[in-house]
């Protein structure tokens, strides 16, 4: 027998970018009171990532540059030019949101904060005079 259609599955899905997190959990409730009944999951970002990312390789530089002086002086010799320069990557890491639904309630739904990240790692090799 050919097969026939027994019934119709719609989803619509919507992203929306909400830069105040002090209104995300009224948000949130808004969104579940207008009839959302799956949330896929929220993630958080950083809105000058660039700009985070560099600082955190010069902040790295400027350790790795503070770091070889240490240790040359310990050794007493002297820094020499730098023969090589690399980055070990920077990586921006937002905290994993910790969002909790309750069905009746009167306050919004409480967005837990966590801390953010940026990380960068430079190998810097110099000459020893």
């Amino acid at each position: 027998r050919p097969p026939r259609v027994t019934g119709y599955l719609a989803t619509v899905s919507v992203r929306a970018r909400v830069r105040d997190l002090t209104a995300l959990g009224g948000t949130l409730d808004a969104v579940v009171a207008a009839g959302a009944n799956r949330l896929d999951g929220l993630r958080f970002g950083f809105a000058n990532a660039e700009g985070l990312e560099d600082a955190a390789r010069a902040d790295a530089v400027a350790d790795a540059r503070r770091k070889a002086a240490l240790m040359a002086a310990a050794a007493d010799v002297s820094l020499g030019p730098i023969l090589q320069l690399s980055e070990g990557g920077a990586t921006a890491r937002p905290p994993a949101p910790a969002v909790q639904f309750e069905a009746a309630r009167a306050s919004a739904t409480p967005i837990a904060r966590g801390e953010s990240e940026i990380r960068a790692t430079a190998r810097i090799v110099y000459a020893i005079k």
